[in-house]
């Protein structure tokens, strides 16, 4: 986003119109993932393109892991974004993981782990989505080394229960 200029956000946003005009027929939602390396890369690019398509079927998935993935140092903290993107979400990718900087060469790598781990706040992010009255579909995007299955089920298994006290609890 650091590169996209206003006319590029109205030229998006008039696609997004198109398609979710289209997809209305159909009774389908329309989301715009927040991705590094693109027009919509932190949350305040994704409230601008929200705004801009005005359509009730179109919503942000905000993808948490991202926005620690787009730079070496982040732009927002985590619990910055999902406060301010739960109320305009309408699909989740959720992945987690641990930035490893090096400042001297200039580069960070990323070391991908479960809900549970990393960087990310998911009991935070899980309660900023529920307040919001969240009732989409919370993807989990899983770890790539060791026992996949298990760690995935952990992660699987966290989330819902946070969930499911939140629910007992409103």
């Amino acid at each position: 986003s650091r590169e996209t200029s206003l006319t590029e956000y109205d030229m998006l946003a008039e696609k997004y119109q198109e398609l979710c005009d289209e997809a209305k027929d159909y009774g389908l939602n329309i989301s715009c993932e927040m991705h590094q390396n693109s027009p919509i890369d932190n949350s305040w690019s994704a409230k601008l393109l929200h705004s801009k398509v005005e359509r009730d079927n179109f919503g942000i998935n905000p993808d948490l892991g991202n926005i620690i993935w787009n730079y070496d140092i982040p732009e927002e903290r985590t619990e910055d974004a999902i406060k301010e993107l739960a109320p305009i979400s309408n699909y989740w990718h959720c992945k987690n993981m641990t930035r490893v900087n090096h400042p001297e060469n200039r580069r960070s790598v990323f070391v991908r782990e479960n809900i549970l781990g990393g960087e990310i706040d998911y009991r935070f992010a899980i309660e900023a989505m529920h307040d919001s009255n969240y009732s989409g579909l919370m993807a989990l995007e899983g770890v790539f080394d060791g026992d996949q299955f298990y760690s995935d089920k952990q992660s699987l298994d966290y989330c819902k229960e946070i969930w499911n006290d939140l629910e007992k609890n409103s």
